[in-house]
């Protein structure tokens, strides 16, 4: 790694203990006895003028900020990278259930990483008038996240996830192929190692895919509607997200070729393998309307395939939690639409391949995906069988 630990400047909203330290405890304004349990209006005068003698220095705290932010959205756009306001933190149930700011709060999936506006591919943009006005005026009681739309901003973005095993993977591509260009980096808000290195677009990766097996825990984000955040912006932990190589001083470098080759090299593999699978299910999907149509179509696999799921379907998490196929500490969630279906997004999941990969580089399948890679089956109908619901 090209660095040893990362540092915050910021500390955790949740306490470590229930005790507090004398000299760091806040004032407590002493109030006059109640009179039948209900405070006095001396009291209540006192309360309110602490309150307002603590409001500008907190107002301060937060313009200053705020103008941070504001010089950091103009340096961003005057690098020619286009950016859209995010969500940020917000109370969740606990320290290990953070909120969102926006409708879900607690519930959201991707707390303080998703825009604030609909469309908002639509609405990005690099002018420095337009950004400062829409950051300055945001309907947002806190200073919204920075987010880098990388489409039309010139670079890719190579996000190291230190929880899905990024850094392990990143440290092996240095040991065997020598260290990577020094070039403008991220380090996370999640204080874990994680990291984003900004490298310069490159057409060749316009189709590469997010997920890659050879690269477990390093997401490739080359365009579309994928986000990144910038610093300026506030993890769900409360961290900020700091610049390790500024892009003032450090300017963007292009790839290596061997790590282009690497994705490149991958990416087609994966999308021969899609294609071989959706050339199956349409074979399937073919022979089984031939069936219908001449009245010798047996349905009793359905049948039991639909009872499979039925009975056995877990109740799983709404928000992101432990995948039992790839071991994904956060990227396994009950799919939103799909009735008794889970979907995994951690990049993790490509290399155990269970369930069917969808368009958007996600993993999506149901409880019998997840029994035929238990019980090491190769196909479906085996797991039917052993659950006896098909004639042996």
């Amino acid at each position: 790694m090209e660095f040893d630990a990362a540092t915050s400047d910021t500390h955790s909203s949740h306490p470590s203990s229930a005790t507090t330290d004398a000299s760091t405890a806040p004032s407590v304004v002493s109030a006059p006895p109640a009179v039948g349990g209900t405070p006095g209006i001396d009291a209540i005068k006192a309360i309110f003028a602490e309150m307002r003698a603590r409001a500008p220095a907190s107002r301060a705290r937060f313009e200053a900020r705020k103008q941070q932010v504001l010089d950091d959205v103009k340096l961003y756009c005057g690098l020619g990278w286009t950016l859209i306001p995010c969500h940020v933190p917000d109370r969740g149930l606990d320290e290990y259930s953070p909120g969102c700011s926006c409708a879900a709060a607690w519930r959201c999936g991707t707390p303080a990483k998703h825009p604030i506006d609909k469309g908002y591919d639509q609405l990005a943009s690099s002018d420095v008038r337009v950004q400062e006005a829409r950051w300055r005026n945001s309907r947002s009681p806190a200073i919204p996240n920075v987010g880098l739309l990388i489409e039309g901003s010139g670079v890719w973005v190579a996000d190291v996830d230190a929880r899905n095993g990024g850094v392990v993977t990143y440290d092996r591509l240095v040991a065997e192929h020598g260290p990577l260009p020094v070039t403008p980096t991220v380090l996370s808000g999640s204080g874990s190692g994680s990291m984003h290195k900004l490298f310069k677009g490159d057409p060749r990766l316009a189709s590469a895919p997010k997920g890659i097996s050879s690269l477990p825990g390093i997401d490739i984000l080359t365009g579309g509607k994928q986000l990144s955040l910038l610093p300026g912006s506030r993890h769900a932990s409360g961290r900020l997200y700091e610049w390790l190589h500024h892009p003032g001083s450090t300017p963007v470098a292009a790839a290596p070729e061997w790590l282009i080759e690497i994705i490149l090299n991958a990416g087609q593999v994966q999308q021969e393998e899609a294609a071989l699978r959706a050339f199956d299910a349409q074979k399937r999907a073919q022979a089984r309307a031939a069936a219908v149509a001449t009245g010798t179509y047996d349905d009793s696999w359905d049948k039991a395939y639909e009872r499979y799921r039925l009975l056995k379907t877990p109740k799983w998490a709404t928000r992101n939690s432990l995948c039992p196929l790839c071991a994904s500490p956060d990227g396994f969630k009950a799919h939103p639409f799909i009735e008794r279906a889970w979907i995994c997004k951690s990049s993790r999941h490509d290399s155990v391949a269970v369930g069917f990969r969808t368009p958007d580089g996600y993993w999506r399948g149901d409880i019998i995906d997840i029994d035929m890679h238990r019980l090491g089956l190769k196909k479906r109908w085996l797991v039917l069988k052993a659950a006896g619901l098909l004639p042996r």
